[in-house]
Formats: C-alpha cells, structure tokens, sequence
C-alpha cells in the first residue's frame, strides 16, 4: 500500500464521520411521550369516549347534534353570517375544483347524486364534504344562505356553473348569485322578465 493514498483516505473517512454526526445533531428528534394511565379530567367527562387514540391531536371541526365534531371541511363557512353570498360560491367553486383535481372530473347527476359523490361516493370513496355535515340538508341536497337547493350545471369535466335562486329563493330571475368558471363558454340561461 503506498503511503501516498492515506491522507487522502484519511480525509475521505473523516468526512464521512463528520457529516454522519451533523446529520444526528441537526435532524428533528422525535420524542415519544409515555402514555399515562391515570384518568384525568377529560376521561371522566360524559362526552369523552375513551379510546387507546385520545392523546393524538385532531384538528377541530364542525359540531354536530347527533354526534362527535366533524373533520374540517371547505364548506365549514358556507352560509356564515360572516361572510358574503359571493364567498359561498367561491367555497363551492373550490369544493368542485378539488374533486376535479383528484378525480380528474366533475361528478355528473342530479344534484343528490353530486353530492352523493362530495360525500364520498366516488371511485376513490373520498368524502369531501363529510356526512352529517350541516351544509347538507335532510333531503342530501347542498342549500344557500335563504334555504334553497343550489343548482349545479356540470359544463365539462373541469367546470361547474354554481348558482344560489338568492333572496327570492326562484332560480333564474335577476337576483340569482351565479358563479361560472373562468373560460368556460356558457349561454346565460333566460332570467325570467323583471317586474
């Protein structure tokens, strides 16, 4: 062997040891806490179901009368008193947009089969709007601020004209709030004459 390849042999390998012990110092380090398995105040609450998964953090959701808090959802500030009718169509637009993206199309049908296929029946079984979500009404139809069905036109399988009967709560006369994607070439369907 000649004595000529150690140092750089030598080098080589502290390099490596060296950047072996950076990648340990400076990676996150996980730390598990130890389950306790005393009861605490929460445990003890008629509203808690104990379960082996409690000390996972979960994000907080919609309540719902009949049951544990909903997951998040888009639509969790549809119809807010905090916010606009314009608002509830770009929730929507947005719900619809994100369907398309990971189904690579609109859901198609009237409007209990759309949200049928919002709510996870689809062929990716993805819910997203949960079930039991109080934008749904009863009768699993999605409803505006004033308490009619929105009324979904699937334009292709990347577009979906939104649109709210508005305060009147007639669909097609001149107080409707219509949401129609960008490039998307729609006749304006007939309003009815105004008085």
């Amino acid at each position: 062997m000649s004595w000529k390849l150690i140092p750089p042999t030598l080098l080589l390998v502290l390099g490596i040891v060296l950047l072996w012990h950076a990648q340990e110092t400076l990676a996150p380090q996980t730390v598990v806490a130890p389950r306790s398995t005393a009861p605490t105040a929460a445990d003890s609450s008629p509203a808690s179901d104990a379960t082996d998964d409690q000390s996972v953090p979960r994000p907080e959701g919609t309540l719902s009368a009949e049951g544990p808090p909903l997951p998040p959802s888009i639509l969790d500030d549809l119809n807010s008193a905090k916010t606009t009718p314009a608002n509830d169509m770009r929730l929507l637009a947005t719900l619809f947009h994100d369907y398309a993206s990971v189904l690579k199309g609109m859901p198609f049908g009237m409007h209990e089969e759309i949200v049928s296929a919002l709510q996870g029946d689809n062929p990716r079984a993805i819910a997203f709007i949960p079930p039991g979500h109080p934008a749904v009404n009863a009768d699993g139809k999605i409803i505006d601020r004033w308490g009619a069905p929105y009324f979904f036109h699937v334009i292709s399988s990347r577009a979906v004209e939104i649109i709210s009967a508005g305060p009147d709560g007639q669909l097609f006369t001149q107080d409707d709030i219509r949401d129609v994607p960008p490039h998307a070439s729609v006749e304006p369907l007939a309003l009815a004459p105004s008085e």
